[in-house]
Protein backbone atom coordinates (compact mmCIF):
# COMPACT_ATOMS: atom_id res chain seq x y z
CA UNK A 1 0.00 0.00 0.00
CA UNK A 2 1.44 3.15 -1.17
CA UNK A 3 0.16 5.55 1.67
CA UNK A 4 1.69 8.78 2.95
CA UNK A 5 0.36 8.30 6.76
CA UNK A 6 0.71 11.62 7.40
CA UNK A 7 -2.67 12.08 5.08
CA UNK A 8 -4.29 10.16 7.89
CA UNK A 9 -3.54 12.58 10.51
CA UNK A 10 -6.76 15.27 10.99
CA UNK A 11 -6.02 19.24 10.55
CA UNK A 12 -7.02 20.67 13.95
CA UNK A 13 -10.55 21.79 14.34
CA UNK A 14 -11.35 25.10 15.65
CA UNK A 15 -13.53 25.52 19.06
CA UNK A 16 -15.87 28.15 18.28
CA UNK A 17 -18.52 29.48 21.17
CA UNK A 18 -21.92 29.89 20.28
CA UNK A 19 -23.81 33.37 20.66
CA UNK A 20 -26.67 33.06 22.52
CA UNK A 21 -28.04 35.34 24.72
CA UNK A 22 -30.87 33.72 26.42
CA UNK A 23 -28.59 30.59 27.66
CA UNK A 24 -26.14 33.41 28.61
CA UNK A 25 -28.29 35.18 30.75
CA UNK A 26 -28.57 32.16 32.84
CA UNK A 27 -24.69 31.49 32.56
CA UNK A 28 -25.04 28.42 30.14
CA UNK A 29 -22.33 28.88 27.40
CA UNK A 30 -22.40 26.36 24.54
CA UNK A 31 -19.26 25.90 22.06
CA UNK A 32 -18.79 24.09 19.20
CA UNK A 33 -15.94 21.36 18.09
CA UNK A 34 -16.13 21.89 14.48
CA UNK A 35 -14.83 18.79 13.16
CA UNK A 36 -17.30 19.31 10.20
CA UNK A 37 -14.01 21.61 8.89
CA UNK A 38 -11.77 18.50 9.14
CA UNK A 39 -10.34 17.01 5.67
CA UNK A 40 -12.96 17.95 2.91
CA UNK A 41 -15.71 15.87 2.52
CA UNK A 42 -14.84 13.20 4.90
CA UNK A 43 -15.54 15.46 7.92
CA UNK A 44 -16.04 15.25 11.25
CA UNK A 45 -15.98 11.54 13.60
CA UNK A 46 -16.47 9.66 10.05
CA UNK A 47 -12.33 10.75 9.37
CA UNK A 48 -11.84 10.27 12.83
CA UNK A 49 -12.96 6.84 12.96
CA UNK A 50 -11.25 5.49 10.09
CA UNK A 51 -7.60 7.06 10.59
CA UNK A 52 -6.44 3.80 13.03
CA UNK A 53 -8.07 1.27 10.46
CA UNK A 54 -6.25 2.99 7.83
CA UNK A 55 -3.14 2.53 9.98
CA UNK A 56 -3.65 -1.17 10.54
CA UNK A 57 -4.26 -1.77 7.01
CA UNK A 58 -0.61 -0.25 6.22
CA UNK A 59 0.42 -2.20 9.19
CA UNK A 60 -0.92 -5.42 7.61
CA UNK A 61 0.03 -4.29 4.12
CA UNK A 62 -3.64 -4.29 2.79
CA UNK A 63 -4.06 -2.86 -0.37
CA UNK A 64 -7.37 -2.47 -0.78
CA UNK A 65 -10.39 -1.15 1.91
CA UNK A 66 -14.03 -2.42 2.05
CA UNK A 67 -16.87 -1.91 4.40
CA UNK A 68 -20.75 -1.45 4.57
CA UNK A 69 -23.09 1.27 4.39
CA UNK A 70 -27.23 2.52 3.79
CA UNK A 71 -27.16 4.20 0.45
CA UNK A 72 -26.38 7.21 2.25
CA UNK A 73 -23.67 6.43 4.19
CA UNK A 74 -21.48 9.24 5.65
CA UNK A 75 -19.32 6.81 6.08
CA UNK A 76 -18.77 5.26 2.86
CA UNK A 77 -18.78 8.28 1.33
CA UNK A 78 -15.68 9.24 3.91
CA UNK A 79 -14.37 6.15 2.91
CA UNK A 80 -14.66 6.95 -0.82
CA UNK A 81 -12.64 9.80 -0.46
CA UNK A 82 -10.38 8.65 1.56
CA UNK A 83 -9.61 5.87 -1.15
CA UNK A 84 -9.43 8.38 -3.67
CA UNK A 85 -7.17 11.04 -1.91
CA UNK A 86 -4.26 8.64 -1.19
CA UNK A 87 -5.35 6.38 -4.24
CA UNK A 88 -6.58 3.19 -2.46
CA UNK A 89 -9.35 1.29 -4.05
CA UNK A 90 -12.02 1.06 -2.04
CA UNK A 91 -15.39 -1.14 -2.18
CA UNK A 92 -18.88 -0.52 -0.53
CA UNK A 93 -21.52 -2.74 0.36
CA UNK A 94 -24.67 -1.21 0.07
CA UNK A 95 -27.81 -2.18 2.08
CA UNK A 96 -30.47 -2.09 -0.67
CA UNK A 97 -30.56 -0.63 -4.10
CA UNK A 98 -28.30 1.54 -5.69
CA UNK A 99 -30.11 4.41 -6.90
CA UNK A 100 -27.85 6.43 -9.57
CA UNK A 101 -29.58 10.09 -9.10
CA UNK A 102 -28.57 9.85 -5.39
CA UNK A 103 -25.96 12.30 -4.96
CA UNK A 104 -24.11 10.35 -2.38
CA UNK A 105 -23.47 6.96 -4.63
CA UNK A 106 -22.84 9.75 -7.65
CA UNK A 107 -19.67 10.55 -5.67
CA UNK A 108 -19.03 7.52 -4.17
CA UNK A 109 -18.61 6.10 -8.06
CA UNK A 110 -17.09 9.71 -8.97
CA UNK A 111 -14.23 8.70 -6.27
CA UNK A 112 -13.28 5.65 -7.55
CA UNK A 113 -15.44 3.37 -4.94
CA UNK A 114 -16.72 -0.21 -6.40
CA UNK A 115 -20.27 -0.61 -4.67
CA UNK A 116 -22.28 -3.95 -4.48
CA UNK A 117 -25.79 -4.43 -3.36
CA UNK A 118 -27.18 -6.47 -0.80
CA UNK A 119 -30.53 -7.31 -0.13
CA UNK A 120 -31.52 -6.29 3.89
CA UNK A 121 -31.72 -9.62 4.56
CA UNK A 122 -28.19 -10.38 3.38
CA UNK A 123 -27.12 -7.01 4.39
CA UNK A 124 -28.05 -8.59 8.28
CA UNK A 125 -25.27 -10.75 8.20
CA UNK A 126 -22.25 -8.32 7.92
CA UNK A 127 -21.45 -9.25 11.58
CA UNK A 128 -21.47 -12.52 10.96
CA UNK A 129 -17.94 -14.15 11.23
CA UNK A 130 -18.54 -16.39 8.56
CA UNK A 131 -20.05 -14.25 6.31
CA UNK A 132 -17.04 -11.74 6.79
CA UNK A 133 -14.65 -14.94 6.49
CA UNK A 134 -16.43 -15.45 2.65
CA UNK A 135 -16.04 -12.22 2.19
CA UNK A 136 -12.15 -12.03 3.10
CA UNK A 137 -11.65 -14.84 1.43
CA UNK A 138 -13.10 -13.58 -1.99
CA UNK A 139 -10.60 -10.28 -1.39
CA UNK A 140 -7.61 -11.44 0.14
CA UNK A 141 -5.53 -8.51 -0.24
CA UNK A 142 -8.68 -5.96 1.43
CA UNK A 143 -9.14 -5.10 5.22
CA UNK A 144 -12.42 -5.32 6.20
CA UNK A 145 -13.64 -2.18 8.37
CA UNK A 146 -16.93 -2.55 10.35
CA UNK A 147 -19.74 -0.49 9.41
CA UNK A 148 -19.78 3.12 10.31
CA UNK A 149 -15.90 2.93 11.48
CA UNK A 150 -16.91 1.02 14.65
CA UNK A 151 -15.10 -0.89 16.97
CA UNK A 152 -12.26 -0.70 19.12
CA UNK A 153 -9.72 0.96 16.51
CA UNK A 154 -12.91 3.74 15.60
CA UNK A 155 -13.18 4.41 19.07
CA UNK A 156 -8.94 5.14 19.17
CA UNK A 157 -9.41 7.65 16.83
CA UNK A 158 -12.43 9.25 18.86
CA UNK A 159 -9.43 9.36 21.70
CA UNK A 160 -7.41 11.49 19.59
CA UNK A 161 -10.24 14.10 19.31
CA UNK A 162 -10.48 13.91 23.16
CA UNK A 163 -6.78 14.71 23.57
CA UNK A 164 -6.76 17.15 20.97
CA UNK A 165 -8.96 19.06 22.65
CA UNK A 166 -7.36 19.21 25.78
CA UNK A 167 -4.22 20.47 24.13
CA UNK A 168 -6.00 22.61 22.16
CA UNK A 169 -7.78 25.03 25.19
CA UNK A 170 -6.98 25.21 28.97
CA UNK A 171 -11.04 25.84 29.66
CA UNK A 172 -12.46 23.30 31.27
CA UNK A 173 -16.05 21.78 29.87
CA UNK A 174 -18.52 20.87 32.31
CA UNK A 175 -20.26 18.46 29.58
CA UNK A 176 -19.53 17.51 26.44
CA UNK A 177 -21.77 16.43 23.90
CA UNK A 178 -22.26 13.87 20.96
CA UNK A 179 -24.76 11.99 18.28
CA UNK A 180 -24.95 8.39 19.27
CA UNK A 181 -25.25 5.68 16.80
CA UNK A 182 -22.92 2.41 16.90
CA UNK A 183 -21.29 3.85 19.69
CA UNK A 184 -17.72 4.61 18.76
CA UNK A 185 -17.76 8.12 19.28
CA UNK A 186 -19.44 7.99 22.71
CA UNK A 187 -16.82 5.28 23.85
CA UNK A 188 -13.98 7.64 22.96
CA UNK A 189 -15.25 10.12 24.46
CA UNK A 190 -16.20 8.05 27.94
CA UNK A 191 -12.92 6.42 28.28
CA UNK A 192 -11.04 9.84 27.80
CA UNK A 193 -12.80 12.61 29.68
CA UNK A 194 -10.80 13.74 32.54
CA UNK A 195 -12.40 15.14 35.98
CA UNK A 196 -15.88 15.14 36.65
CA UNK A 197 -16.41 16.03 32.96
CA UNK A 198 -20.32 14.17 32.37
CA UNK A 199 -21.28 13.18 28.65
CA UNK A 200 -24.68 13.93 27.31
CA UNK A 201 -25.49 11.77 24.15
CA UNK A 202 -28.25 11.83 21.58
CA UNK A 203 -29.25 8.71 20.60
CA UNK A 204 -31.25 9.32 16.87
CA UNK A 205 -32.04 5.53 16.62
CA UNK A 206 -35.63 4.75 17.74
CA UNK A 207 -35.83 2.19 21.08
CA UNK A 208 -32.16 2.21 20.87
CA UNK A 209 -30.53 2.41 24.58
CA UNK A 210 -27.37 4.09 24.75
CA UNK A 211 -25.78 1.80 27.54
CA UNK A 212 -26.59 -1.42 25.69
CA UNK A 213 -25.01 -0.03 22.32
CA UNK A 214 -21.31 0.67 24.25
CA UNK A 215 -21.84 -2.80 25.72
CA UNK A 216 -19.25 -3.76 23.21
CA UNK A 217 -16.60 -1.23 23.97
CA UNK A 218 -15.62 -2.77 27.18
CA UNK A 219 -15.91 0.54 29.46
CA UNK A 220 -15.88 1.03 33.15
CA UNK A 221 -18.09 1.53 35.19
CA UNK A 222 -16.81 5.15 36.39
CA UNK A 223 -16.74 5.70 32.37
CA UNK A 224 -20.11 4.82 32.20
CA UNK A 225 -21.29 7.20 35.30
CA UNK A 226 -20.19 9.76 33.03
CA UNK A 227 -23.24 8.76 30.35
CA UNK A 228 -26.04 11.38 30.57
CA UNK A 229 -28.36 9.42 27.51
CA UNK A 230 -31.23 11.79 25.63
CA UNK A 231 -33.94 10.18 22.84
CA UNK A 232 -33.22 11.86 19.85
CA UNK A 233 -34.78 9.69 17.28
CA UNK A 234 -37.77 12.18 16.63
CA UNK A 235 -39.90 9.54 15.07
CA UNK A 236 -37.35 7.52 13.71
CA UNK A 237 -33.67 6.90 12.05
CA UNK A 238 -33.77 9.15 8.95
CA UNK A 239 -37.46 9.85 8.71
CA UNK A 240 -38.68 13.32 7.56
CA UNK A 241 -38.93 16.29 10.20
CA UNK A 242 -40.11 19.79 9.47
CA UNK A 243 -39.32 20.67 12.89
CA UNK A 244 -35.46 19.74 12.39
CA UNK A 245 -35.56 21.28 8.97
CA UNK A 246 -36.86 24.53 10.58
CA UNK A 247 -34.49 24.56 13.04
CA UNK A 248 -31.28 23.46 11.01
CA UNK A 249 -32.27 26.60 8.34
CA UNK A 250 -32.61 28.87 11.54
CA UNK A 251 -29.34 27.75 13.26
CA UNK A 252 -27.53 27.94 9.87
CA UNK A 253 -28.86 31.87 9.37
CA UNK A 254 -27.95 32.32 13.09
CA UNK A 255 -24.48 31.11 13.29
CA UNK A 256 -23.22 29.74 9.67
CA UNK A 257 -23.10 26.42 10.78
CA UNK A 258 -24.22 23.85 8.75
CA UNK A 259 -26.20 20.67 10.78
CA UNK A 260 -27.77 17.76 9.21
CA UNK A 261 -31.06 16.03 9.75
CA UNK A 262 -30.48 12.97 10.46
CA UNK A 263 -27.30 13.33 13.98
CA UNK A 264 -26.36 17.04 14.31
CA UNK A 265 -29.46 18.46 13.69
CA UNK A 266 -31.58 16.18 15.98
CA UNK A 267 -28.32 16.60 18.73
CA UNK A 268 -28.34 20.17 18.82
CA UNK A 269 -32.45 20.47 19.13
CA UNK A 270 -33.04 18.35 21.67
CA UNK A 271 -29.60 20.09 23.27
CA UNK A 272 -31.47 23.03 23.21
CA UNK A 273 -34.51 21.87 24.36
CA UNK A 274 -33.11 20.18 27.67
CA UNK A 275 -31.33 23.59 28.32
CA UNK A 276 -34.44 25.18 28.21
CA UNK A 277 -35.97 22.37 30.83
CA UNK A 278 -33.32 22.45 32.93
CA UNK A 279 -32.69 24.76 36.02
CA UNK A 280 -30.58 23.09 37.77
CA UNK A 281 -27.06 22.99 35.74
CA UNK A 282 -26.03 26.37 35.25
CA UNK A 283 -23.54 27.76 35.39
CA UNK A 284 -22.48 25.41 33.39
CA UNK A 285 -20.26 25.15 30.08
CA UNK A 286 -21.28 23.01 27.34
CA UNK A 287 -18.86 21.13 24.33
CA UNK A 288 -21.17 20.18 21.26
CA UNK A 289 -18.92 17.86 18.73
CA UNK A 290 -20.31 18.38 15.44
CA UNK A 291 -19.62 15.15 13.71
CA UNK A 292 -19.78 16.62 10.30
CA UNK A 293 -22.17 14.13 7.56
CA UNK A 294 -23.34 16.78 6.15
CA UNK A 295 -23.50 15.73 2.73
CA UNK A 296 -26.36 13.89 3.79
CA UNK A 297 -28.58 17.14 3.32
CA UNK A 298 -28.13 16.81 -0.33
CA UNK A 299 -29.84 13.44 -0.36
CA UNK A 300 -32.11 14.42 2.06
CA UNK A 301 -33.53 17.27 -0.24
CA UNK A 302 -33.47 15.04 -3.24
CA UNK A 303 -35.56 12.33 -1.04
CA UNK A 304 -38.03 14.93 0.60
CA UNK A 305 -38.26 17.58 -2.22
CA UNK A 306 -37.01 19.66 0.95
CA UNK A 307 -34.28 22.74 0.73
CA UNK A 308 -31.95 22.59 3.52
CA UNK A 309 -28.85 24.05 2.81
CA UNK A 310 -25.98 22.16 1.66
CA UNK A 311 -22.24 22.34 1.58
CA UNK A 312 -19.81 22.67 -0.89
CA UNK A 313 -18.07 19.41 -0.63
CA UNK A 314 -16.95 17.91 -4.23
CA UNK A 315 -13.62 18.81 -5.44
CA UNK A 316 -12.91 18.92 -9.25
CA UNK A 317 -12.17 15.23 -10.02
Amino acid sequence: MNTDQSDLIPNISPIVKLEEPDLADRGIKVYVKRDDLLYGPSQGNKFRKLTHHLAQAITLEKSELISFGGAYSNHLFALAYVGWKNKLPTIGIVRGEIDQSNPTIKAMQQWGMHLMSLTRTEYRKRHDPSFLGRLQHKYPKAYIIPEGGSGKLGMLGIQDLVREVYEQTAHTFDYWACPIATGATAAGMLSSLKGKTELWTFCVLKGADARKILEPYGLYHSQLERLIPYPAHMGGFAKRSSEIEFFIKHFYAKHNILLDPIYTGKMMFKLYESLNDKVDIYPASILVIHTGGTQGNLGYNMRFGTDLPVPHLFPSL
